[in-house]
Formats: structure tokens, C-alpha cells, sequence
């Protein structure tokens, strides 16, 4: 018999969280997926998009930013110091 307290679901997020797409994903999914974490209380949420060569970036109350391989993702303030090259997230 399974504990009560295993079925529900964990209320918890965390403060930074990287969504990859696969081929297989929709974008809408994955985007509300991420309205999900920021509503919840994550600060800062990555939506890699591997076949685009894009990141789209997510912060509560800011707008989307998008990343291109010339771009610089950073951290903010949930990974301070923390820097990467978008175009070096993707193998070639």
C-alpha cells in the first residue's frame, strides 16, 4: 500500500530551472510549463530551443528574453557570477 503523503504532488520549485526541448515537445507546452514555475516562485527559468539555436529567458514580471547564439546567458541574481556563451550550448 502507498503512503498518503507519496501521492500528492510536491509544492516546492526551484529557485532557477533550465527546460531543454526535444523534438517531440511543443512550444506551448513547454512556455506554460514555465508560467507554472514563475507562478509558483521560481526567479529565473531557461527554455532551450536546440533546433533554433535559441534560449528564451524568464524572470517574474519581465519580459521574455530572447538569446541567440552571439548572446550571453548569466545567472542574475539566483546564480550570481554564472556566465555562458548561448553558442556553447550546442554541439556542432
Amino acid at each position: 500500500m502507498i503512503e498518503q503523503s507519496h501521492k500528492r504532488a510536491i509544492r516546492e520549485v526551484p529557485n532557477f530551472a533550465v527546460e531543454v526541448k526535444s523534438p517531440s515537445d511543443k512550444l506551448p507546452k513547454l512556455r506554460t510549463k514555465v508560467a507554472y514555475y514563475l507562478s509558483n516562485g521560481t526567479r529565473l527559468v531557461w527554455l532551450v530551443i536546440p533546433d533554433k539555436r535559441l534560449v528564451e529567458v524568464y524572470r517574474p514580471d519581465e519580459p521574455v528574453l530572447v538569446c541567440g547564439e552571439d548572446d550571453f546567458l548569466d545567472g542574475a541574481n539566483v546564480l550570481p557570477g554564472f556566465k555562458v556563451a548561448v553558442k556553447d550550448l550546442f554541439a556542432d
